[in-house]
C-alpha cells in the first residue's frame, strides 16, 4: 500500500473545490440509470457518485469522491 492509499488527498471542502464532470452514454443506459435511482429513492447523482468510487476500489485506489453538499444560505 502506497502513502497515497492510506492518506487520501483531503475531501472538498468549499464550492471552489468541486468540479464539473459530464458523460454521455447511450439512451438504453440511461434510462436504466434513472431507473434504478428512482427505485432506491436516490439521486441519479448518488448512483454516479457510488459507481465511481466503486472503479477507484476496483483498481485498488481509495474511494475519495463524494456528492456536493446542498448549499446553506
Amino acid at each position: 500500500m502506497t502513502a497515497d492509499e492510506r492518506d487520501p488527498a483531503p475531501v472538498a471542502t468549499t464550492p471552489g473545490d468541486l468540479k464539473t464532470m459530464q458523460v454521455r452514454v447511450n439512451r438504453a443506459g440511461w434510462l436504466e440509470m434513472s431507473r434504478l435511482a428512482q427505485d432506491r429513492d436516490v439521486p441519479l447523482e448518488a448512483l454516479m457518485v457510488e459507481a465511481f468510487n466503486d472503479v477507484l476500489t476496483k483498481h485498488r485506489k481509495p474511494p475519495v469522491v463524494e456528492r456536493r453538499q446542498p448549499v446553506k444560505r
